[in-house]
């Protein structure tokens, strides 16, 4: 095995590093910017209405909410980046021209 063999095998992982890394992020910001930002807005709500635990608990409710809506979203985009990967080596069925020509009559 060559120097250079080595090397690419050794970016490949640091690169599954900064994608697990950067996948961490992406979640951390998913879940906690929502609920931070809606539980203060809902405190801020309740100091000024006298409403003490009403708009904080409606801020974390909405967080749950909006962070679960985040979640699926990113879910679902993931499954199609894995989906497309895991497929574009498989052939699908019905595909090859053989098939094609019995289909339309053409043989």
């Amino acid at each position: 095995m060559t120097d250079d063999t080595q090397k690419g095998k050794n970016l490949g992982g640091r690169n599954g590093l900064w994608q697990a890394l950067g996948l961490a992020w992406n979640l951390g910001y998913i879940i906690a910017l929502p609920l931070v930002v809606f539980a203060l807005g809902g405190r801020l709500l309740d100091r000024r209405m006298g409403t003490s635990p009403l708009f904080l608990l409606a801020g974390i409710f909405i967080s749950l909410v909006v962070t679960t809506v985040g979640l699926m979203r990113k879910i679902n985009v993931m499954t199609k980046e894995m989906s497309g990967s895991e497929n574009s080596n498989v052939p699908q069925s019905g595909t090859n021209d053989k098939e094609k020509r019995n289909s339309a009559g053409q043989l």
